[in-house]
């Protein structure tokens, strides 16, 4: 699963570096927050409609339906974490390395202080991959996944065979 989020990390700075170079930094947040978004809406179809009597109980209860997953537990599996993971590292997955480095370790220090202080039990008995802190956690290998970018740049113009 870490070489999932890896290759994310690889691919949403490129686009995100693309984005910003012809639109602005602008553009990439509002491109990120409509990620994040079908992200949570195929999740919510995913794993959440399939429990309901029909379309019709859907469509009269929509907003109940929307809202109250977002703190499930069972919401927080796989695109979910991506798209807040996303969430996480779009104040950074454009800046310089050195930045993303110390974002990757701060990261990991909030998820894991948190998980220490207050909320390891929790999430470990009910969720999986770190819950709705995961997003901290998973910051590590989706910006790990944008030094490779920046490495694999650098030796494109470097070695050109």
């Amino acid at each position: 699963m870490p070489q999932f989020y890896l290759a994310i990390g690889f691919a949403m700075q490129l686009t995100m570096l693309r984005l910003r170079a012809k639109k602005g930094i602008r553009a990439v947040i509002i491109k990120q927050l409509q990620r994040t978004r079908t992200l949570y809406v195929i999740s919510l179809v995913f794993y959440g409609i399939d429990k309901q009597n029909s379309w019709a109980y859907l469509r009269d209860n929509w907003p109940k339906l929307f809202l109250q997953p977002i703190c499930s537990l069972e919401l927080f599996q796989t695109l979910n974490i991506i798209g807040l993971t996303q969430l996480v590292i779009v104040p950074v997955i454009t800046r310089p390395i050195w930045i993303r480095i110390c974002y990757m370790f701060g990261s990991m220090a909030i998820y894991i202080l948190c998980q220490w202080t207050f909320f390891m039990k929790f999430q470990f008995s009910h969720m999986v991959e770190g819950g709705s802190l995961g997003a901290f956690s998973w910051a590590f290998p989706m910006l790990a996944g944008s030094l490779l970018n920046d490495w694999n740049e650098v030796s494109q113009h470097h070695f050109p065979f």
